[in-house]
């Protein structure tokens, strides 16, 4: 630790460590936001979106595959 009561790591402050940390999160907070509206933008018939963190989404487009099947008039599921 410096006289000063900020912590040297790798030849930096743990203040200058904390600017870098802070820039790169919010670099990362606007590209998961972006990502975020893409995904929601293609979203169709009743599919939920369900974010789960920064960097991770949960889908449920079973509406669109339900609705795709339908468009398109043929059967996911066979009878033996």
């Amino acid at each position: 630790m410096s006289i000063h009561g900020r912590a040297h790591i790798g030849g930096k402050s743990a203040t200058q460590g904390c600017v870098c940390v802070c820039v790169c999160m919010c670099v990362r907070v606007q590209a998961s936001a972006a990502i975020m509206r893409v995904l929601k933008s293609q979203l169709t018939h009743g599919a939920l979106m369900e974010k789960g963190g920064l960097d991770e989404v949960f889908l449920d487009v079973t509406p669109m595959v339900v609705s795709c099947d339908t468009h398109t008039h043929t059967h996911t599921h066979t009878h033996r």
